[in-house]
């Protein structure tokens, strides 16, 4: 019968009882260790030693690892709590008492806000018989923002009817009140409301864009004083006004002044009805005033070119 604890290895054979003198067997090596039912391998068995003669160092040394690594993450948050109570409670305090305080927004009004616009002098002309013009020049410097106004004069104690009028970026644009009957002997411009509109991030350059839709021409002008025959009571002042631009307008509002000699003299309402692009019409402006004379005149719109409702449909 087959004996398994005979080993063919004699690894485990009794060495104890050898007779003094007698040179014992030379060690196993055991690399060349041969399970006799197929499980270890010599390296296997080779590791499974090296594991059992020093599985206590490998405990110390794990043991060890995990001790330092306890001792860097309490260090690291004694440091942490330590930093947080020198500086971050004191942070935090004042953190707390700036949100609990309302900023004052209002300093920073001046940096985004428009200018204000420029107002000049009020000129009284003569602006028919026995009737005057209320002119006043305004100035709108900002390059970003539109300013709409609703305005009226305090005249003798009175005030004249509300008006309004846009004044686009950069320009300066003459606002009128027309046929103040009497000589006003006091005129104050009062400016009610102001809108300001503030001209789209897409548009870089206002003064190009501007210009683009504003481009209008004044051609055959001419100046016909009053006749002393009946029926020509009034100064004829014609010229053709040409829409050059390829926008056309629903109601396009603009204020003629009278020029002589490159000074303005006088001014004038003017509204079209659908002016078209490239569009040319005759204007024909009568002055009842005896004491005019003019060699031009220069056209002020005063109607918002960034509001899309003034532009005609597309045909």
């Amino acid at each position: 019968m087959l004996n398994f604890y005979k080993q063919k290895n004699h690894l485990y054979d009794d060495t104890s009882n050898t007779p003094v003198g007698t040179t014992p067997k030379k060690a196993v090596d055991i690399r060349g260790f041969e399970d006799p039912i197929g499980g270890l391998g010599g390296k296997d068995f080779q590791w499974g030693v090296w594991y059992v003669k020093h599985r206590e160092l490998l405990y110390k040394i794990f043991v060890g690892a995990l001790g330092i690594t306890a001792g860097g993450l309490i260090i690291w948050a004694l440091v942490g709590w330590g930093t947080y109570l020198v500086f971050g409670w004191t942070n935090d305090i004042n953190l707390g008492r700036q949100l609990s305080q309302f900023p004052n927004y209002t300093i920073y009004h001046p940096l985004i806000s428009p200018p204000p616009l420029e107002v000049g002098a009020t000129t009284i002309w003569e602006g028919g018989v026995s009737k005057y013009d209320l002119v006043t020049t305004i100035t709108n410097s900002s390059d970003r923002f539109v300013a709409t106004l609703e305005y009226y004069y305090m005249v003798n104690g009175t005030t004249t009817p509300r008006a309004s009028a846009s004044v686009l970026p950069g320009n300066t644009t003459p606002i009128v009140s027309y046929g103040i009957v009497d000589y006003p002997g006091s005129a104050e411009l009062v400016i009610e409301t102001i809108k300001w509109q503030r001209v789209p991030k897409t548009i870089t350059d206002t003064v190009a864009w501007q210009a683009e839709r504003l481009r209008l021409s004044v051609s055959n002008f001419s100046f016909v004083r009053a006749q002393t025959t009946e029926g020509a009571n009034a100064h004829a002042v014609k010229f053709d006004l040409t829409n050059d631009s390829a926008y056309g307008y629903v109601e396009a509002q603009f204020n003629i002044g009278l020029t002589l000699g490159g000074t303005l003299v006088g001014i004038k309402p003017l509204k079209l009805d659908n002016f078209k692009s490239l569009e040319s019409r005759t204007i024909d402006l009568r002055v009842f005033v005896s004491g005019t004379s003019a060699d031009g005149v220069v056209v002020y719109p005063i109607m918002n070119v960034y509001d899309p409702e003034v532009y005609m449909p597309v045909e």
